[in-house]
Order: structure tokens, then sequence, then C-alpha cells
């Protein structure tokens, strides 16, 4: 089975699902304007994918840095041309707080020692990221 492509920074999101009780994630997607409302079909598409994906301990999982994927692409802020998944550079996505783009990505992998386009298990990365 080919490896799931997923943006690095997102794994950081993965690991709030696994701490974190699914209103707050909700509060806080709402909060950081990823979502509408508490029934916005994004809160499904996280939770489908990254909370499945990261149960699975022998799925395997090739980081990348920028571009979209399965997540991204279903991203209002994406939708809404307020994201720039290649840029460089710190820039705000948010009404407070700040994204870096490509960024994030690279600042995911240097925290946790992990490699761009490198194949890992679940398992190797929430060992790497502690959850």
């Amino acid at each position: 089975m080919a490896p799931l492509i997923l943006r690095a920074h997102h794994i950081n999101s993965a690991k709030l699902l696994f701490k974190t009780p699914r209103e707050k994630i909700i509060e806080v997607m709402g909060e950081f304007e990823y979502i509408d409302n508490q029934f916005d079909p994004f809160i499904n598409i996280v939770y489908r994918n990254l909370k499945d994906y990261f149960e699975r301990l022998s799925q395997k999982i090739r980081l990348k840095i920028g571009g979209l994927d399965i997540i991204c692409e279903s991203c209002k802020k994406h939708e809404r041309n307020i994201c720039k998944p290649n840029r460089t550079g710190k820039y705000s996505i948010f009404s407070s707080g700040n994204s870096y783009g490509r960024d994030a990505d690279v600042q995911i992998l240097d925290k946790y020692g992990l490699k761009i386009d490198r194949t890992y298990t679940v398992k190797e990365i929430r060992q790497a990221a502690n959850f």
C-alpha cells in the first residue's frame, strides 16, 4: 500500500486530537476560523482523516512541506484563498496569531527530528511527537 502523503504540520493537529476532548477541538477550530459553526463538515474531515490515520500504528505516512494534502484540500482557508501553502516566511491566516506557510512544516520536522519525503509508520511519528 502506498504511503499517505501528509504535510508535517498536521502532526501537531493529530497530537491535539488525541489529547483534547472533541468539544474543545471544535471550539478551537471556531476560534481560529477553520469552521463556521459546530456542524461544519470540516470537523468530520479532520477527525475522519487525521484521527483515523494516526490510530493505525502500521499506517505509512510520507511527510512533505508545502502544497496541499487531504486535509488542506478541504480547509476553508484554502477555499477562501487565505492560506498560501507554498509561501515561505511569516504571514497571518488567523485574526489572531500567525502561520508560517511551508515554514510551519519545516519547524515541525525539526522539532521532532523527522525528515522531509521520508516514509514513517504512524508509530514512529507518534513516538517522535510523544503522543
